[in-house]
């Protein structure tokens, strides 16, 4: 009992530490509720940009822990390298992180095993394609700069939207998630930079390893990143890289 009870305890110091953590970050973004055919989209977004030319877009997927409504809670993982001063010194930017509603994800899949793409996107993955619209038409948005980066459920989702959007991303950083293979041929173009832990008991690493494959086999040149004995979550080895955002960054669309 006394096990137990002290697990309980170190669980919710955890969790409180985690809240902190995007409490922190919070105040960096600009709160926005995104309204789209009667569906609402809630979301974060901040502002880089240091002059009036136009700057690149970032959209973050968060995983399926980040579910919510408080518009707070896709920080807790999230890149928070983004918000560092010198980050911000050297790039410009926008960042926009929608949150996932609960009981929905971005991607339709079951048990996190999706070897095809649905023929419609999920409900919560079409608002965000609308989301990304409505900012590239509200600011100054470079169109041949727009990015994608996303892990665990936020890595199904990434792969999911490059497939259905071919042409409007200059990058995408899948990590830990699942993409379709018979899709491969039509992303072969995009430069892409996939993670995967070695020991991912949730998401399987030969699920990154074929679709890195596919592509490869349908002429394209993905980078692949693959973490000796490391699980399910390496969002922060990813995301404190900065080797991958300087990667990013130098990708544009022809």
């Amino acid at each position: 009992m006394k096990s137990i009870i002290l697990k309980s305890v170190f669980l919710l110091i955890f969790l409180i530490f985690l809240s902190g953590i995007a409490s922190a970050q919070v105040r960096f973004y600009e709160k926005k509720i995104f309204v789209s055919k009667n569906d609402t989209l809630r979301y974060l977004l901040l502002r880089n940009q240091k002059s009036n030319e136009k700057v690149p877009l970032i959209l973050y997927l968060h995983s399926a822990d980040a579910n919510g409504r408080d518009n707070e809670k896709q920080l807790t993982h999230s890149p928070g390298i983004v918000t560092g001063s010198v980050f911000r010194e050297k790039y410009s930017f926008y960042f926009i992180a929608p949150q996932c509603a609960p009981n929905k994800s971005w991607v339709n899949a079951r048990n996190w095993d999706r070897l095809k793409m649905k023929k419609t996107a999920s409900s919560q993955l079409q608002l965000v394609k609308a989301l990304i619209d409505s900012v590239i038409l509200t600011n100054k948005i470079d169109e041949k700069r727009i990015y994608v980066i996303g892990a665990s459920m936020g890595g199904f989702g990434t792969w999911d939207l490059i497939c259905r959007y071919p042409s409007m991303f200059a990058a995408a950083i899948p990590v830990c998630g699942v993409g379709d293979i018979n899709m491969a041929k039509y992303i072969s173009n995009i430069p892409i930079w996939v993670f995967h832990g070695e020991k991912d008991a949730r998401v399987k690493v030969q699920y990154s390893r074929d679709i890195v494959k596919a592509i490869q086999k349908a002429g394209g040149n993905p980078r692949y990143t693959e973490y000796p004995g490391l699980p399910h979550d390496i969002r922060d080895t990813v995301y404190n890289n900065a080797e991958i955002w300087e990667w990013m960054f130098l990708q544009k669309l022809k």
